[in-house]
């Protein structure tokens, strides 16, 4: 894959895509071999799929920031932020 001419979002839907069927063989091989003595809990393919715990921000993957946070983020915005500050 050459990424010229793809932004970063472009090339990490790609990457999170090409995980589904990935990770549902790699489930299906190990619940094969598990040992139910071991591992009483099947495996599924969010077990090995690296972007499964990522939720868009409409399901729930926002963060709510309030009080002193909330002026923080006003301030720094407003009036800038870091080395640069005048």
């Amino acid at each position: 894959m050459v990424p010229d001419g793809l932004s970063l979002r472009q090339l990490r839907q790609m990457a999170r895509g090409s995980w589904g069927p990935t990770a549902s063989l790699m489930a299906a091989m190990y619940e094969l071999h598990r040992d139910p003595a071991r591992r009483s809990r099947p495996f599924g393919p969010a077990d090995f799929d690296p972007f499964a715990d990522e939720r868009p921000h409409g399901e729930g993957g926002a963060i709510r920031v309030e009080g002193d946070g909330l002026a923080y983020m006003r301030e720094a915005f407003e009036k800038g932020f870091g080395p640069h500050r005048g």
